[in-house]
């Protein structure tokens, strides 16, 4: 029995604690909400570049942990990427960074597909969840923040009319052909293509796309929206909680793995940052407590083995 738990623990439970994927607040002092786009609002470093990656003969960024001979482009790592390298210009102004920037928008700009009115960023490869082409709504946002800190660098307003047109999708609900739920409680949540899972980092980076667009144009109709998503968040807030740990979606009630407990705890106070609005502070900081408490670290052992033994009981039941 002992070993057992120790093994639900290493393999079950300590991913679930990982910060290795995660992101972190910047060092760095910057207005958060001034039209003079800079850093982003967390620092995508550790998150993006821990993972096993290449850069292929254009310069741009590619993950290589997928089960593939061939390269395949995750939309969210090059934009993440072109975000990191953004930045890194930013504090050194080496022409490199700036160079391999530039890479990772041109790649953005000339993969993007443009119908209705609205543009689109597709995964060209399988997913256990998806069959090819598929998009997402978390990098439909990415994506926007790396176009608008592109157009504040190169002086492009092009990119900001091909960010309005990647929001477009993002408004546009999923039957309209875009991504955004609108049922229920979850009036305004942005997903991933056909999952309908209401993913909880997924919709916040969407919504900082939003953020940025406002910032970048000074449209009050894309603050509406972040607002609008905002308030979704807070809606179904109880569909996430666990009261010492998040969720990572609101439909399954699976304790979040892979550093995104994490995410989240940096992405709510990202939020309270912009918004001033203690809720998020609050969740922050309560999700964040189980990384110094063995009492809650024990708890989430306990809950996981639980869960496990239902879902055995359940398919017994089913058989």
């Amino acid at each position: 029995m002992i070993n057992k738990i120790k093994r639900l623990f290493e393999f079950n439970v300590k991913p679930r604690l990982s910060k290795i994927h995660g992101m972190e607040m910047h060092d760095e002092d910057f207005d958060i909400s001034s039209s003079d786009i800079t850093f982003y609002y967390a620092d995508f470093r550790k998150c993006i570049l821990n993972k096993p990656n290449k850069i292929d003969d254009n310069g741009v960024f590619y993950l290589t942990y997928l089960d593939s001979d061939k390269i395949e482009y995750n939309i969210c790592a090059v934009a993440e990427f072109a975000i990191v390298e953004f930045e890194e210009y930013l504090r050194t102004k080496n022409e490199d960074n700036k160079a391999a920037f530039e890479n990772q928008i041109k790649w953005l700009v000339e993969n993007a597909v443009i119908k209705d009115n609205k543009l689109y960023w597709y995964y060209l490869y399988d997913d256990p969840h998806h069959k090819a082409p598929w998009g997402s709504g978390i990098s439909q946002g990415i994506g926007i923040s790396a176009l608008v800190r592109g157009a504040a660098l190169f002086k492009d307003s092009h990119l900001i009319e091909l960010a309005e047109l990647a929001a477009n999708s993002m408004i546009a609900t999923i039957d309209e052909g875009g991504y955004r739920y609108n049922k229920g409680s979850y009036q305004f949540w942005i997903e991933e293509s056909g999952t309908n899972s209401h993913i909880l980092n997924g919709h916040i980076y969407s919504l900082l796309g939003f953020y940025d667009l406002y910032r970048a144009t000074g449209k009050e109709v894309y603050n509406d929206f972040f607002k609008e998503g905002l308030g979704s968040i807070k809606k179904n807030i109880v569909d996430f909680d666990m009261k010492y740990f998040s969720t990572y979606d609101g439909v399954s009630g699976t304790p979040a793995n892979n550093s995104y407990n994490y995410i989240h705890c940096v992405l709510f106070e990202v939020l309270y940052r912009i918004t001033g609005d203690k809720f998020f502070l609050g969740y922050s900081r309560k999700w964040s407590e189980i990384y110094a408490s063995t009492y809650l670290q024990v708890r989430l052992t306990v809950d996981i083995a639980g869960g496990i033994l239902r879902s055995k009981m359940k398919n017994r039941n089913d058989e």
